[in-house]
């Protein structure tokens, strides 16, 4: 997005996004530790073992544990997301006036999720967003990374992601307040279902993780919110 709606800011527009998560971060982090999590210190000592250089061997045997116990423990989750996501796209298949089915290559107003993305509409109109970017944003619930494939199928992207610039850029709903607020908006809402399944898995309770998706997603809301609004005043 910052490539095509800013091509001559792409550094600056990186960072300038990632601050305010960093910021907003820190600032939690305080909030939850005088609030929530509030509690009396108390004394830690840890020996810590002597350090060494590490091997390449025991570098790669670890890097390899890592990831598969996450493809063991979140990967199932990801991929039922993943197709869950893609039948609510594609489904139902949209007909003719003489019943035949009309093929299509991107996500339909009338399919399911399209039409969860005009149920959420009035939600997500004052960001600066239509329902096809709250279907990418739903789709994101899944993984972050799916909702720039979900733009693919929506914009009807067929050749790469040159295409794909070049849809978005002729996309009206992608204006730079908007692509802005868009941006801000998946930056600091909850980053995906692995993730909430991990906090229910370490925390051994769904409250935790339904309070971080309830507390992520809405100070993402405000954020945008406050973004974008401000913006409109200023232009």
């Amino acid at each position: 997005l910052i490539g095509a709606i800013f091509p001559g800011f792409k550094g600056t527009m990186l960072f300038g996004i990632y601050l305010p998560g960093i910021l907003v971060a820190i600032l939690a982090a305080l909030l939850f530790k005088n609030t929530l999590f509030r509690s009396t210190d108390a004394p830690f000592v840890m020996e810590l073992p002597p350090y060494r250089f590490p091997t390449i061997r025991s570098t790669l045997k670890h890097m390899w544990f890592k990831a598969s116990l996450y493809l063991k423990k979140m990967g199932g989750i990801i991929m039922i997301a993943s197709i869950l996501i893609w039948a609510l796209g594609h489904f139902p298949v949209p007909k003719a006036a003489d019943g035949t089915q009309i093929s299509t290559s991107g996500v339909s107003e009338n399919s399911y999720i399209g039409r969860i993305g005009k149920f959420i509409e009035p939600a997500i109109r004052a960001l600066g967003f239509d329902w096809s970017l709250g279907v990418c944003l739903l789709s994101g619930v899944a993984a972050k990374e799916i909702v720039v494939s979900t733009m693919g199928v929506i914009y009807h992207s067929e050749n790469g992601n040159a295409d794909l610039v070049k849809k978005i850029q002729n996309a009206k709903q992608f204006t730079p307040l908007a692509t802005l607020s868009f941006l801000m908006f998946t930056l600091l809402y909850f980053p995906c279902i692995a993730t909430i399944a991990a906090i229910h898995t370490e925390s051994g309770s769904w409250r935790w993780a339904v309070f971080s998706v309830l507390f992520s997603t809405g100070l993402a809301w405000i954020a945008s919110f406050l973004l974008y609004q401000t913006g409109l005043l200023l232009m």
